[in-house]
C-alpha cells in the first residue's frame, strides 16, 4: 500500500494586480480602466504530483492587460 502514498506537498504563488484609471475624451460618463497583472504560479519550483505519475507543472509566469471602456 504505501506504493500508492504520495508524498505531502506546499507550494506558493504569488499575484500582484494593478488598475488605472485613465482620462477621458468627449462626455463620458464612465471613465475607462487599465488594469495590468502578474501571476507566477509555484514560484520555488517545487516537483509534486496530485495524483500519482503524473507530475505537476513547475514555475509558471503568467500577465495579462485588461482594458474597460
Amino acid at each position: 500500500i504505501s506504493d500508492y502514498r504520495i508524498a505531502p506537498w506546499s507550494i506558493s504563488n504569488l499575484s500582484l494586480t494593478r488598475s488605472f484609471e485613465l482620462s477621458t475624451v468627449g462626455k463620458r460618463t464612465q471613465r475607462p480602466e487599465l488594469t495590468l497583472t502578474l501571476s507566477c504560479n509555484n514560484i520555488f519550483d517545487q516537483p509534486y504530483q496530485i495524483v500519482q505519475g503524473y507530475p505537476m507543472p513547475g514555475r509558471s509566469l503568467l500577465a495579462g492587460i485588461d482594458y474597460r471602456f
